[in-house]
């Protein structure tokens, strides 16, 4: 899942601007930092710009965040940027409360959408209810039609 970002060259200009992003995401979300900067902060996916398209990276931050109670939390974030003629423009930021939360923005973030499968436990209750409803009506209507 992670990105071979060692042979990418980032400028400290750009890495301050990254920074400086991810401060705002956790300020967005109404927490404050218990540290200075966050724990990590790492590239797991980068695209680089071409003469057809813009290139992208998606940047993770973790790190530990105090919310409005007071209480210190883990937090995860994500910040998604578009490489347009060397810029990195922010597309999407992200602050998630688990890791299987940002995960999950990563599974949409390379897909493109979430499907839920088809047969999961709820929609087999529901059809296995509507097939007993359906037999119990038919027996009733049976029932009634049928001379005494």
């Amino acid at each position: 899942m992670e990105a071979d970002t060692q042979e990418i060259q980032i400028p400290r200009k750009t890495l301050r601007q990254i920074r400086s992003d991810c401060q705002n995401a956790i300020s967005d979300a109404h927490l404050a930092f218990a540290d200075v900067s966050p724990v990590r902060l790492y590239c797991v996916d980068h695209a680089p710009e071409t003469l057809a398209a813009y290139g992208r990276q998606l940047w993770y931050f973790d790190g530990q965040a105090i919310n409005e109670d007071g209480k210190q939390s883990s937090l995860f974030g994500v910040l998604e940027y578009r490489l347009e003629y060397g810029l990195h423009e922010l597309i999407e930021r992200g602050v998630f409360d688990s890791v299987d939360q940002r995960d999950r923005f990563h599974r949409v973030y390379t897909h493109g959408f979430l499907r839920d499968p088809l047969w999961n436990t709820a929609t087999l209750w529901l059809g296995a209810a509507l097939v007993a409803m359906t037999a119990i009506t038919s027996l009733l209507i049976l029932w009634r039609l049928s001379p005494a």
